[in-house]
Protein backbone atom coordinates (compact mmCIF):
# COMPACT_ATOMS: atom_id res chain seq x y z
CA UNK A 1 0.00 0.00 0.00
CA UNK A 2 0.81 3.56 -0.90
CA UNK A 3 -0.33 6.56 0.83
CA UNK A 4 -1.29 9.50 -1.33
CA UNK A 5 -0.14 13.06 0.35
CA UNK A 6 -3.59 14.40 0.72
CA UNK A 7 -4.38 10.85 2.74
CA UNK A 8 -1.60 11.71 5.20
CA UNK A 9 -2.73 15.28 5.71
CA UNK A 10 -6.29 13.78 6.01
CA UNK A 11 -4.87 11.34 8.63
CA UNK A 12 -3.42 13.66 10.50
CA UNK A 13 -6.45 16.01 11.42
CA UNK A 14 -7.16 15.31 15.27
CA UNK A 15 -11.02 13.83 14.17
CA UNK A 16 -9.21 10.89 12.01
CA UNK A 17 -8.38 8.64 14.36
CA UNK A 18 -9.17 5.47 12.95
CA UNK A 19 -7.09 6.46 9.64
CA UNK A 20 -4.38 7.02 12.10
CA UNK A 21 -4.44 3.68 13.45
CA UNK A 22 -5.46 1.84 10.07
CA UNK A 23 -1.92 3.37 8.89
CA UNK A 24 -0.42 2.33 11.89
CA UNK A 25 -1.37 -1.04 11.56
CA UNK A 26 -0.33 -1.54 7.85
CA UNK A 27 2.41 0.06 8.01
CA UNK A 28 2.30 1.24 4.30
CA UNK A 29 5.16 3.19 2.28
CA UNK A 30 5.05 7.10 1.23
CA UNK A 31 6.79 7.96 -1.73
CA UNK A 32 9.41 10.57 -1.92
CA UNK A 33 7.14 13.25 -4.20
CA UNK A 34 4.73 12.88 -1.03
CA UNK A 35 7.02 13.68 1.40
CA UNK A 36 8.15 16.64 -0.12
CA UNK A 37 4.18 17.21 -1.46
CA UNK A 38 3.62 17.33 2.69
CA UNK A 39 6.97 18.73 4.37
CA UNK A 40 7.31 21.24 1.48
CA UNK A 41 4.05 22.70 2.00
CA UNK A 42 4.92 26.85 3.57
CA UNK A 43 1.60 27.00 5.54
CA UNK A 44 2.29 24.63 8.53
CA UNK A 45 2.50 25.30 12.30
CA UNK A 46 5.51 24.34 13.56
CA UNK A 47 3.43 21.31 15.73
CA UNK A 48 2.06 20.27 12.21
CA UNK A 49 5.66 20.32 10.85
CA UNK A 50 6.87 18.50 13.79
CA UNK A 51 4.12 15.84 13.49
CA UNK A 52 4.66 15.11 9.77
CA UNK A 53 8.56 14.93 10.08
CA UNK A 54 7.78 12.43 13.00
CA UNK A 55 5.43 10.26 10.11
CA UNK A 56 7.96 10.63 7.39
CA UNK A 57 11.05 9.81 9.95
CA UNK A 58 9.25 6.44 10.82
CA UNK A 59 7.74 5.40 7.30
CA UNK A 60 9.33 3.92 4.44
CA UNK A 61 9.90 6.56 2.02
CA UNK A 62 9.99 5.01 -1.69
CA UNK A 63 12.58 6.91 -3.50
CA UNK A 64 12.76 7.95 -7.58
CA UNK A 65 14.67 5.53 -9.26
CA UNK A 66 15.18 5.80 -13.06
CA UNK A 67 12.71 3.32 -14.04
CA UNK A 68 9.99 4.90 -11.80
CA UNK A 69 11.08 8.87 -13.89
CA UNK A 70 10.70 6.83 -17.24
CA UNK A 71 7.23 5.57 -16.45
CA UNK A 72 6.17 8.65 -15.45
CA UNK A 73 6.92 10.42 -18.40
CA UNK A 74 5.35 7.61 -20.57
CA UNK A 75 2.23 7.96 -18.42
CA UNK A 76 1.86 11.48 -18.49
CA UNK A 77 2.86 11.51 -22.55
CA UNK A 78 -0.26 9.17 -22.52
CA UNK A 79 -2.92 11.16 -20.63
CA UNK A 80 -3.15 14.19 -18.59
CA UNK A 81 -1.95 13.60 -14.90
CA UNK A 82 0.13 15.72 -12.42
CA UNK A 83 3.50 14.79 -11.91
CA UNK A 84 2.60 13.78 -8.20
CA UNK A 85 0.23 11.42 -9.54
CA UNK A 86 2.59 10.21 -12.27
CA UNK A 87 5.19 9.37 -10.04
CA UNK A 88 3.49 7.86 -7.47
CA UNK A 89 1.23 5.35 -9.67
CA UNK A 90 4.51 3.45 -10.38
CA UNK A 91 5.49 2.82 -7.36
CA UNK A 92 2.99 -0.02 -7.48
CA UNK A 93 -0.01 1.82 -5.64
CA UNK A 94 -2.12 1.87 -8.45
CA UNK A 95 -2.23 -0.66 -12.15
CA UNK A 96 -2.35 1.67 -15.16
CA UNK A 97 -5.97 0.96 -15.48
CA UNK A 98 -6.62 2.90 -12.47
CA UNK A 99 -4.73 6.06 -13.06
CA UNK A 100 -8.04 7.82 -13.87
CA UNK A 101 -9.64 6.08 -10.84
CA UNK A 102 -6.75 7.73 -8.90
CA UNK A 103 -7.21 11.44 -10.17
CA UNK A 104 -11.41 10.73 -9.45
CA UNK A 105 -10.72 9.63 -6.09
CA UNK A 106 -7.77 12.32 -5.03
CA UNK A 107 -10.46 15.01 -6.69
CA UNK A 108 -13.10 13.93 -4.42
CA UNK A 109 -10.52 14.35 -1.41
CA UNK A 110 -9.52 17.47 -2.52
CA UNK A 111 -12.98 18.36 -2.30
CA UNK A 112 -12.53 17.81 1.92
CA UNK A 113 -8.93 18.56 2.71
CA UNK A 114 -6.72 21.10 2.08
CA UNK A 115 -4.42 20.04 -1.18
CA UNK A 116 -0.90 21.63 -1.59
Amino acid sequence: MLLDSNVIIFAARPENGDLRAFIAQHSPAVSAVSYVEVLGYHKHSESERALFESFFAAANVLPLSDEVLREAIRLRQQRKISLGDSLNCRHGAHSRAEVGDLQHRRLSMDSGADAH
